[in-house]
This record gives C-alpha cells, structure tokens and sequence, in this order.
C-alpha cells in the first residue's frame, strides 16, 4: 500500500519554494500533491489534485498527511473500472 511516506517531492517548476509529487496508479487513478507559496495550501498543509476527488475541479487544499493517507488507502482498495 503505497503512503505519503512513499512519494517522491520535487521542486515545483513554477512555485516559489514549492514542491510536488505525483502518483499514476495503474488504473488510471492519478494524484499530483503541492506545498508552497502561491498554493491553495500555502506552507503549512498540501495541496492535492486528484481525479478521484468529489470536490470541485479534482482539488483539495489545506489538507494534512492523514487526509492525504486517506485518500491514497481509498483508490488503491476500490480501483476504478
């Protein structure tokens, strides 16, 4: 089971101080998280786009290691169709 602790940050191309990483599960599923100045999560929590989230354009921000671990343990046991 693949967790936080798994992925890989990068520096943000185009965000200051920022970093990213990014998922791409076999399914199909995919997750790019953020932190950093000019992002909906700012320096202290994630910003995480996902293109299985119920929120509005796949994008969640000022979320937590634990919400970004929930997510994860949620696509990887109902994998898409």
């Amino acid at each position: 089971m693949i967790t936080f602790k798994d992925l890989k940050f990068q520096q943000h191309s185009s965000i200051q101080d920022g970093t990213i990483a990014k998922l791409n599960l076999e399914d199909g599923s995919q997750i790019s998280i953020i932190t950093g100045k000019g992002t909906y999560s700012g320096t202290n929590s994630f910003e995480m786009m996902s293109n299985r989230t119920n929120s509005r354009d796949g994008i969640r921000g000022w979320i937590d290691i634990k919400q970004i671990n929930t997510h994860l343990k949620y696509i990887q046991k109902n994998p898409l169709k």
